[in-house]
């Protein structure tokens, strides 16, 4: 026990001692364009951070058995962030020969850029899994994007047409529709909520 708590103070510590000033939107031209730059303006320990924004969003979205709202303004702003910082990296690393602090900032730039795509892969398994439940309630259909509701339309079409093809045309016509929500069956696969 006494071992997991050091070395949870011990990550913490190293966190806090990474915690350096944030990178300049375009390489200056000083002699050291890594001087005093930083991923902080990703992730400065503060809850209105957009990393930290990120993160909440990622682990609420991990964490709960439905669709929550999408998130497009955190997105949006990471995406530009990462593309940001990710320039500056690749113009200081063609200018200098500091390849170590590059080599921090692009693990950082990595670590924010899993979060991001783990956000909407799990995103995309829900829509996937629970796909006619969310095309049939128009208040989870708001909570797409309009990105995920292009992609929740066309992938259902093409399920549709794939059970069609396989057997669903082979059955009475009272068995085909794949919409059936009744007390003895429900075709509809739901998230579990608990209630």
């Amino acid at each position: 026990m006494s071992q997991e708590f050091d070395s949870q103070s011990q990550s913490q510590d190293l966190e806090q001692s990474l915690s350096l000033p944030s990178l300049p939107s375009a390489p200056s031209s000083s002699s050291s364009q890594l001087d005093g730059l930083s991923l902080s303006s990703f992730d400065d320990h503060d809850n209105a951070s957009p990393v930290s924004l990120l993160r909440q969003a990622w682990m609420l979205e991990r964490g709960a058995p439905e669709l929550l709202q999408y998130r497009g303004d955190v997105v949006d702003l990471i995406k530009r962030l990462i593309d940001d910082q990710q320039n500056v990296v690749f113009s200081t690393k063609k200018s200098q020969n500091d390849d170590f602090m590059c080599n921090l900032y692009q693990l950082e730039i990595d670590r924010i850029h899993y979060m991001l795509s783990s956000y909407l892969r799990i995103r995309l398994c829900k829509i996937e899994k629970f796909g006619m439940h969310i095309l049939l309630k128009p208040e989870i259909t708001d909570r797409l994007s309009t990105a995920e509701y292009t992609f929740l339309t066309k992938y259902m079409d093409m399920v549709g047409e794939h059970l069609d093809e396989s057997f669903l045309r082979f059955l009475p016509e009272k068995f085909r529709t794949l919409t059936v929500q009744n007390k003895e069956h429900n075709m509809i696969e739901e998230p579990d909520l608990g209630c």
